[in-house]
């Protein structure tokens, strides 16, 4: 997750993905790791890239309504505009 961050901050998109994909492989419902696979999003493909990744999360992380929740709120600061259901 540190690492994603890291690669981001240096404009190192390909690493940054690469390193939340094998994150979320080993914790798939981690909120920090969740928020920034939407940043990787964000930077790789802006809006539309960010609401596939949260409803990839919204999937996984049902179980976690306060994590889905915050996870809402970091995609519109990231200019996500689409709705939000319920």
């Amino acid at each position: 997750m540190d690492l994603a961050v890291s690669c981001l901050e240096l404009d190192d998109l390909r690493s940054a993905t690469t390193a939340v994909s094998q994150g979320l492989l080993c914790s798939a419902t981690n909120l920090r790791l969740r928020m920034s696979d939407l940043r990787v999003g964000a930077a790789l493909g802006g809006p539309r890239e960010v609401g596939r990744r949260l409803e990839a999360a919204r999937a996984v992380m049902v179980i976690f309504p306060k994590d889905v929740t915050a996870l809402e709120t970091e995609a519109r600061t990231l200019s996500w505009v689409s709705t939000v259901p319920g």
